[in-house]
């Protein structure tokens, strides 16, 4: 393995609740990996959350680069002929696990981390594969819908043709059932559409409600019992039908 990027490393106050808002951006996970430190899983970068007691105004860096080498030693000696300095702060173990940091020619911090024994990703990788996973429900809307939603800041259907006024509630699916909704309520539609997914987590955290409750088929949907923001959506994806009225959702 060569040099390369291992993270970026954000400077904070509170790790967990900047991980936290991160994850929720981006819809994925997140992880503490302790009161100092918190780490988001934003492929294909890792973001990494440290805690600092330096404000927002101090002239260092709130955020840095995590270069990982093999050799401290030579990557330290080769970035300082390139222009680079360093600050005199460095954790090495005996065996040369750790890390150095240095300044580049514009003053900006780094971190040179040598991590042969996969000590620090190996934890990272611990962390994160038993952080819970996002949890995702699944709203289909027509692409005018959605972008009036963007401009008023509030999305006023519930399903096609009707409004949450009207209904009291949202419709939703998992991603499993969409398909079959989709072929019920929307098959004949001719205008685009899209699919907008929603993190419950976030929407939990607003105090509002979301009931799994039967739709009338057997099948539990889940419920929003609130306008949807789009402050909720995380991910809007395209979607269309196929020849067969099959809806096709693109990653």
């Amino acid at each position: 393995m060569g040099i390369r990027f291992q993270e970026v490393v954000v400077d904070c106050a509170d790790p967990a609740a900047l991980a936290r808002f991160w994850a929720a951006v981006l819809g994925v996970r997140w992880a503490a990996l302790d009161e100092g430190w918190a780490v988001v899983d934003a492929d294909p970068l890792l973001l990494a959350f440290q805690k600092v007691p330096e404000p927002k105004a101090s002239p260092k860096n709130r955020l840095h680069l995590d270069v990982r080498v093999r050799d401290a030693r030579h990557a330290v000696a080769r970035a300082e002929r390139l222009g680079a300095t360093r600050t005199g702060q460095q954790e090495l173990d005996p065996h040369g696990e750790g890390y150095v940091v240095l300044r580049d020619p514009e003053a900006n911090e780094l971190c040179f981390v040598v991590d042969e024994q996969e000590s620090w990703s190996g934890t990272i990788a611990r962390v994160l594969a038993s952080a819970p996973a996002p949890r995702h429900v699944w709203h289909l809307a027509t692409v005018a819908d959605w972008q009036a939603a963007l401009d008023t800041g509030r999305y006023a259907g519930s399903t096609r043709g009707a409004t949450f006024e009207q209904v009291g509630f949202v419709h939703t699916s998992h991603p499993r059932q969409l398909p079959a909704v989709a072929r019920a309520v929307y098959r004949d539609v001719t205008e685009p559409v899209c699919v907008l997914v929603l993190d419950l987590d976030t929407i939990e955290a607003d105090g509002v409600r979301v009931v799994e409750e039967d739709g009338g088929d057997g099948e539990l949907y889940p419920h929003v019992y609130a306008p949807l923001d789009p402050a909720w959506v995380v991910d809007v994806r395209p979607a269309a039908f196929d020849a067969t009225g099959h809806l096709v959702v693109l990653d």
